[in-house]
């Protein structure tokens, strides 16, 4: 009789190029490749993106007619670049400290919607350079202190919730605010918590409350810091 074990058949040997299942190498080089994959779809759906928003913007008048409006204003300052005009004006009349709360003159009539998604250069007339740079440095803080809740979320889903709403409020405030300086093109989007309108201001203290119920179900930031930062945080606990 003959032996037991048989040769495999052809077609079936493992390639000497690749590791052998099970082996760390082998781990490794399935990390590495499913980083690439993940990389590749990501740049791919980015690329798709961005050629279906130039599409957009080209096919559709009224986008268009936007989009060549910021890029020349004062050769559209009758008509699609009037409002970003008037805003920066607004902010340039404030300065530094601004003409005074209820002051403003581009609330008369001149810079349209001033009350709701223009109200940004109105605090600039009224309150000034530094109210301006307090508010931008307010949802800083709201988007550091969101994106740590988030990172301390007890589960997964909390996490992906907390930084969905952080980039809500965070993306809502960027977009305003560039487009009233005149950084991004005209988009009629309020300014978080401060915009005239009742829903936008709801859904938004509706976020930050989920936002603090994460933070009182999720994991001490204490736990996170380094045996030393405890020491010391300790020590001046103690102290106080």
């Amino acid at each position: 009789m003959g032996s037991s074990t048989s040769k495999p058949r052809k077609g079936h040997e493992h390639p000497d190029h690749l590791p052998k299942v099970g082996t760390p190498a082998n781990q490794q080089w399935e990390h590495e490749t499913h980083k690439k994959v993940m990389f590749g779809s990501t740049l791919g759906m980015v690329m798709v993106g961005v050629v279906a928003i130039l599409y957009l913007a080209i096919h559709i008048e009224e986008r268009r007619d936007r989009l060549l409006a910021f890029l020349n204003p004062e050769e559209y300052q009758a008509s699609g670049g009037y409002q970003q005009l008037q805003g920066l004006i607004a902010i340039g009349s404030g300065g530094v400290d601004g003409l005074g709360l209820g002051e403003g003159r581009q609330k008369m009539l001149y810079l349209p919607y001033a009350h709701t998604d223009f109200i940004f250069p109105m605090i600039g007339e009224e309150l000034g350079l530094r109210v301006t740079l307090v508010i931008v440095f307010c949802y800083l803080l709201i988007c550091l202190c969101g994106t740590l809740i988030a990172m301390n979320a007890p589960d997964r889903f909390g996490m992906l919730l907390g930084f969905g709403f952080v980039m809500m409020i965070t993306l809502q405030a960027i977009v305003n605010i560039g487009v009233t300086t005149s950084v991004l093109p005209n988009k009629g989007m309020p300014l978080p918590f401060i915009s005239f309108g009742g829903s936008n201001l709801a859904i938004c203290y509706f976020m930050v409350g989920v936002l603090v119920n994460i933070h009182r179900f999720g994991n001490p930031l204490l736990e996170m810091a380094s045996p030393a930062l405890r020491r010391d945080i300790d020590n001046a606990t103690s102290v106080a």
